[in-house]
């Protein structure tokens, strides 16, 4: 699934975002690559099918400089990336698109450095979207690593959790499952229901909370690709919040 690639991501004290913590070298491991032969639907419909990776910061960051290491990989060595196109969004659904870039082709070295990517200056998003443009011809898509610098959370949004109640999904798009957060101020008695922009009813359970953070997980494997509705009502409280299911 192509936004698990964030469990790669760590942070450090600084505020970079790196999925390697040996400074500007890349290794040739598969292991350590983001690797994609089956085109999908684009969180951003204007994409359509493609190959992408999406990244959720999980809050609001205000974004520097990328750095990108195309496919360092020897045995697929020409799935490398021509050009990349970046978005960012605030929710995972409505995006921006910021523009294309160029990669250069790797040498396939544990030296590999790879090249400055786009610079955000101070831009503020929760979420990156890479959409591969171009390709160097291969029937697979590969990006070795990717970092962005960050200045820290953004300080002009509001708390990720505002008082009352609240609902939270990660991952979005989902694949397999999404993981329903609920913030809550009091234990109660409700219901979690999922729908389609038609109002049809795919998923539904009762569910009890307890004061602070709840999580469910919902399947939706079994779901069309398309955008759905996570409802959570009780006799006292109604909120939702939209998400995105894609396939392979």
């Amino acid at each position: 699934m192509k936004y698990l690639i964030l469990a790669a991501i760590i942070m450090t004290n600084v505020y970079e975002i790196a999925c390697q913590c040996f400074p500007d070298r890349h290794n040739t491991s598969y292991a350590d690559a983001w690797i994609s032969c089956n085109k999908s639907v684009n969180p951003n419909p204007v994409h359509s099918t493609s190959h992408w990776i999406m990244y959720d910061l999980g809050y609001v960051y205000v974004l520097g400089q990328m750095h990108i290491w195309n496919c360092n990989i020897p045995e697929i060595q020409e799935a490398g990336v021509r050009r990349l196109a970046v978005d960012y969004s605030m929710d995972g659904v409505q995006w921006t698109t910021w523009g294309d870039t160029e990669l250069e082709s790797t040498d396939a070295s544990g030296f590999y450095e790879g090249q400055e990517g786009p610079d955000f200056d101070g831009l503020e998003a929760r979420y990156i979207l890479l959409t591969v443009k171009e390709d160097l011809g291969a029937d697979c898509a590969c990006l070795s690593e990717i970092r962005i610098k960050t200045s820290g959370l953004s300080t002009s949004t509001d708390d990720p959790w505002i008082p009352g109640t609240a609902l939270k999904l990660f991952p979005n798009p989902a694949q397999d499952k999404v993981i329903v957060t609920l913030h809550i101020q009091e234990a109660v008695e409700g219901t979690l229901e999922v729908s389609n922009l038609s109002g049809v009813i795919v998923h539904a359970q009762n569910v009890r909370t307890l004061p602070g953070l709840n999580d469910f997980t919902v399947p939706v494997n079994g779901l069309p690709p398309g955008l759905y509705v996570a409802v959570f009502s009780s006799l006292k409280e109604h909120v939702s919040e939209q998400f995105s299911v894609i396939n392979e």
